[in-house]
């Protein structure tokens, strides 16, 4: 198993920027608390407030695939409300199954490994 990342770029709506964090600090908060396998969760915001890019760290593709599918609802609902997503780019080693449910994104660009560090 490798370690997969994912690089989300997320458009906020205009005046939405404090919904949208409130989120994010639901999923960091619940990741902290109960999925050991996801290894760091990030949220970056430019310095307009505009855009909001996602840095997701897992220990394995069925490790992403337990976190979107743990997500709490009504955060993702409001990520979903206040957002669009603008890109996805996904690291590693991915499953069908994983594939299949980062569908539901749009458009993700998959990379697999070749060299590295670590």
């Amino acid at each position: 198993m490798t370690e997969v990342r994912a690089v989300v770029h997320l458009k906020v709506r205009p005046g939405d920027l404090d919904r949208v964090i409130d989120a994010a600090r639901t999923f960091v908060r619940q990741a902290a608390e109960s999925e050991p396998d996801v290894l760091n969760l990030a949220y970056y915001v430019d310095p307009d407030g505009e855009t909001i890019v996602v840095h997701e760290h897992y220990r394995s593709a069925a490790a992403m695939l337990a976190h979107l599918g743990a997500m709490d609802p009504e955060a993702a609902a409001t990520l979903g409300a206040h957002t669009t997503v603008e890109s996805v780019e996904v690291f590693g080693e991915v499953t069908d199954e994983l594939r299949s449910a980062l569908a539901a994104w749009g458009e993700v660009a998959y990379f697999r490994p070749a060299v590295s560090l670590r």
